[in-house]
């Protein structure tokens, strides 16, 4: 890595934190107690979609510039964007968006919405991760000695 490897640390900690924001923040303005018990906005994390993948780009920008954690930066951003897309196309061709079909009507399309809004989270989840391991990554990268003494043969 070159002299800016600086850069590759702000975009991943800044694409680690967007990423992270639809999870912290749907747990943040939950609330707990009361009456009705715990109460949480499950398709909130769906709605902050746009930070998921600003954040998502900036990882794998970052990946490529260090060259570490790619595949795992990449699989995780394109399993977001399919599962969110596919959970907005079913109720569209389903007639379940506009109402045209109730959930009743068709309940294997309103499992295939909900199965893909887990998969939409649980990715934006493994993506999180993958960024937190990039972080750990390149700050251990940093520490390295820049001309170590290579290892000696066994033998």
């Amino acid at each position: 890595m070159s002299d800016r490897d600086w850069f590759s640390k702000a975009l991943a900690i800044v694409g680690t934190a967007l990423v992270w924001l639809p999870v912290i923040a749907t747990l943040a303005t939950s609330r707990i107690g009361g009456p009705a018990g715990f109460r949480l906005d499950w398709l909130a994390p769906a709605e902050l979609f746009p930070a998921v993948v600003v954040g998502g780009v900036a990882l794998l920008w970052a990946a490529l510039r260090a060259r570490t954690r790619f595949a795992l930066v990449a699989w995780g951003l394109g399993v977001v964007i399919v599962g969110l897309v596919a959970m907005m196309v079913i109720p569209m061709a389903t007639g379940l968006a506009s109402g045209a079909t109730q959930p009743e009507d068709a309940p294997l399309a309103t499992v295939a919405t909900l199965v893909f809004l887990g998969v939409y989270s649980a990715a934006m989840i493994e993506l999180g991760v993958a960024g937190v391991l990039m972080i750990l990554d390149l700050f251990r990268r940093g520490h390295e000695p820049k001309h170590a003494a290579p290892a000696e043969p066994a033998g």
